[in-house]
């Protein structure tokens, strides 16, 4: 069986996505997985070891094109006017998704297959439920005892970061919305109080998109590390511990079994110490967390700025002493 996992935006379920590959490759022998997704991740999706082929998303012509009599089963984990087509015309037996609502079954035929969606707390823990048309039985891995883990390929390139910084803890400060960042000034306080306190390095990590906010790091004296998403993965595997904003960093932390830190601003995390790696900082602040995508609702983004150093230092060393 030839099967088409398809989620073509956030980085963060796009990875929880491609998990599914793992329990599609237990479940069912020989099947074949390639993933639909972003194109400035196919690479680093290319890498994980349960994952065939990594397509990038190429408009809807270009993904028909692309995907056009391949594929026995897609699982479309987005559903939108943009997969609509591509599903449909892809000729594939199972076209199956999501509906939250009862009229969303409505969309066959281009999906004969709909599963109700439920919410266990975890996403890739939501996203298995779409094997079960396929015959695969889920309720194994919804459990505290099965936490599935990024593995590269073998072919895969590899680096020892150690080699380069010795013991490390990696900051992310910057997501991409305002309400999920640190203002400049205050990662370079955290990144001093850290490496003064813990005699550690500290290595600051920044997507390389963010030109403007890495330049700032920089006129403050502080070397950012900003390279591709592999390159990243072989940073934090190697990290005694991450402390990040609510962001995609600290979903492949916990896959890749570092622990975090996680500073709580805009967004909440979405399940907390389930698997004894994730520890959450929240800023003395009312409105915390807001969820608020685009703007801050006081006007001011005190979250990007008014965090207690102390009590993030005091969190990160009770993790650092139990590496």
């Amino acid at each position: 069986m030839k099967v088409l996992l398809i989620q073509r935006r956030s980085l963060g379920d796009a990875l929880y996505t491609a998990l599914v590959g793992e329990v599609i490759k237990r479940e069912i022998p020989g099947a074949g997985v390639d993933f639909l997704t972003l194109p400035f991740a196919v690479d680093f999706f290319n890498s994980y070891r349960f994952i065939d082929k990594a397509i990038p998303d190429r408009g809807i012509l270009g993904n028909i094109k692309a995907i056009f009599g391949r594929y026995d089963a897609i699982l479309d984990y987005e559903a939108t006017f943009r997969t609509y087509p591509v599903v449909l015309f892809s000729k594939a037996k199972h076209r199956i998704a999501f509906y939250r609502k009862s009229r969303e079954r409505l969309l066959y035929p281009i999906y004969n297959r709909f599963v109700e969606y439920r919410n266990f707390g975890f996403t890739f823990w939501d996203r298995l439920k779409l094997l079960e048309p396929l015959g695969v039985k889920v309720d194994k891995y919804i459990t505290d005892r099965f936490l599935p883990k990024f593995q590269l390929k073998e072919d895969v390139r590899r680096k020892n970061y150690r080699d380069l910084y010795g013991d490390y803890i990696v900051f992310t400060p910057k997501g991409v919305i305002p309400t999920k960042e640190l203002k400049p000034e205050v990662v370079k306080d955290l990144y001093e109080k850290i490496r003064d306190k813990f005699g550690i390095n500290v290595v600051v990590a920044v997507e390389p998109k963010e030109k403007v906010y890495i330049e700032s790091l920089k006129r403050l004296g502080l070397e950012v590390f900003s390279a591709d998403l592999l390159s990243f993965t072989n940073l934090l595997a190697g990290a005694k511990a991450l402390l990040s904003i609510e962001s995609f960093p600290y979903h492949l932390a916990l896959l890749l079994r570092v622990p975090s830190l996680v500073i709580v601003q805009g967004y909440d995390i979405w399940f907390k110490e389930r698997f004894g790696l994730i520890e959450e900082y929240r800023p003395p602040l009312d409105c915390i967390p807001c969820w608020n995508k685009d703007s801050c609702l006081r006007g001011d983004f005190a979250c990007t700025r008014e965090v207690e150093s102390e009590v993030i230092l005091q969190k990160l060393g009770k993790i650092l002493s139990n590496r």
